[in-house]
């Protein structure tokens, strides 16, 4: 269990992560109420924010035009400006680390990422996956939205030789991407 413990935020950044992003997802679509726990809503909202990443500006000066029992800090600013570096697309999950999970872009980039509220092997525990999702700075870090979509994978096992193979060549190149 320690282990898994290693791999996702601090319980303190998990609830901030969430804090920022759900609000901006209400905020993308204000139209309607956000349904919370409908992956479908809430992946619709996160799409209408990652095809216009200005909207993450409009959301900061919406905040900052409010009265709020809990303003913006200006460690949420930079937190949420920094998500317009978000990548967003198809990616193997291949392996839980303590340092963190390692996901593979289909461009055979090499991702290490951290679990949001729960380690990333609780969600995933026998890679290979294939997931569409979008990866997002956390300070420092790597994290991925929380919005998984499953993909099928043809031939699992000759699939997962070849991604553990990438991510132990980026490991001895000090090539794995951390933080974006």
């Amino acid at each position: 269990m320690q282990k898994a413990k290693r791999n996702m935020l601090h319980p303190e950044d998990g609830k901030h992560y969430f804090e920022l992003f759900l609000p901006l997802l209400s905020f993308a679509d204000q139209d309607t109420p956000i349904l919370l726990g409908n992956l479908m809503d809430m992946k619709r909202r996160a799409n209408i924010v990652w095809r216009d990443p200005s909207l993450i500006d409009g959301f900061i000066q919406d905040m900052d035009s409010k009265e709020l029992e809990r303003p913006l800090t200006e460690e949420d600013r930079q937190i949420l400006r920094s998500w317009k570096r978000f990548r967003t697309g198809a990616f193997y999950v291949v392996s839980h680390e303590a340092s963190g999970t390692f996901l593979v872009s289909k461009s055979k980039e090499v991702y290490r990422i951290k679990g949001l509220q729960s380690p990333m092997e609780e969600l995933f525990p026998n890679p290979p996956v294939l997931v569409e999702t979008t990866l997002l700075p956390w300070k420092d870090l790597l994290i991925a939205d929380g919005i998984y979509t499953l993909d099928t994978i043809q031939n699992p096992e000759k699939v997962r030789d070849t991604l553990q193979a990438l991510c132990r060549q980026a490991v001895m190149n000090d090539t794995v991407i951390s933080s974006i």
